[in-house]
This record gives structure tokens, C-alpha cells and sequence, in this order.
């Protein structure tokens, strides 16, 4: 059975892989594949639910920045992807891979902490609702409310619409 991972372990093990790169390309690791990448070791083989896959919106890492590592590897030095090998900075072109994955893991962490960030508990937003009737509107103050109860008035009657979200900052 799958073990179900917690949004702040993934967080963590985005931030380890981005560590792994940056010691690559700081000439101190090497690439092992899946055997050394911690999203990997966490999601591989089905790449199931893995933040790499759903940002990118490919199957595993095809698309991203370590698709072109490998084929660099392989076509320039030779390193098969599918042999125990150490993939290693040899080359100018190399740096260059290793830092487009060090930037691809940080945009998809960045993706990934906006799309997990805890909606503020507290009601921040002055909301206005626009009455239609005829020709005539009529803006009328409806609360302060929280981004679920925004949200959620989305399903009101067709004769209320929200017009306008003001944001009242906490003095």
C-alpha cells in the first residue's frame, strides 16, 4: 500500500533534489538516476502524484531540464542512462544542464508551495454584492469573508454577483 505523504515532506525532498543539483553542479555529485534523486526514491517508479510530473504535465521527467542532461550525457560523453554510470559535470554544457534543473526544481517548488498554501483562517476581504433588477443595479455591502466563503458564493442565485473584492489589510 501506498504511503501517503505529508505536503511538507514533499516540500522537503523538492528542496533535497534541488541540493543534490547544486552539489552536481558544484562539481561535488554525481546523477545516479532515480537511485539518488529523492523525489525519485519517494514516488519512482509510477511518478504517481509526483510535483515534477504535475507541473511540468508530462510522465516522469520527460520535458523537463533532465531530459536534455541525459541526452547530453549520452550522445556527448557517452554515459548511458541505462547503465550504473555516474553522470558528473565534464563539460561547460553539462553546468549549463545541471543549472536548468537546479532553476526547473525551483520554479516547482515555488509552484508547488502556492498550490498547497494554507488559506488564511481569519475573514480579510470586504465583499460587495451587484443586484440586478431591470436597467437598475444596486451595490450592497454583504461582509467580510474568507476566501471559502468567496469561493463558495460562486453558487449563488443568478440575480447576485460579486462585483468586486476589496482587500482590507489587518492594522
Amino acid at each position: 500500500m501506498t504511503e501517503i505523504k505529508s505536503t511538507q515532506e514533499i516540500k522537503e525532498t523538492i528542496a533535497d533534489s534541488i541540493k543534490k543539483w547544486t552539489l552536481i553542479y558544484d562539481g561535488a555529485g554525481i546523477d545516479e538516476g532515480p537511485h539518488n534523486c529523492p523525489l525519485c526514491k519517494m514516488f519512482w517508479p509510477s511518478c504517481v502524484n509526483c510535483p515534477v510530473e504535475e507541473y511540468s504535465g508530462k510522465i516522469g521527467c520527460l520535458g523537463t531540464p533532465y531530459e536534455e542532461w541525459i541526452r547530453h550525457q549520452e550522445s556527448v560523453h557517452q554515459v548511458s542512462v541505462h547503465q550504473e554510470t555516474e553522470k558528473r559535470i565534464h563539460c561547460g554544457h553539462c553546468a549549463k544542464h545541471a543549472k536548468d534543473e537546479i532553476n526547473f526544481l525551483e520554479e516547482v517548488l515555488e509552484w508547488y508551495e502556492e498550490k498547497h498554501a494554507p488559506e488564511p483562517e481569519y475573514e480579510d476581504y470586504e465583499v460587495y454584492a451587484t443586484y440586478f433588477n431591470g436597467d437598475e443595479t444596486e451595490d450592497e455591502f454583504v461582509g467580510n469573508l474568507s476566501l471559502r466563503e468567496i469561493n463558495s458564493s460562486l453558487d449563488a442565485p443568478p440575480e447576485l454577483e460579486i462585483s468586486g473584492i476589496i482587500y482590507k489589510p489587518e492594522l
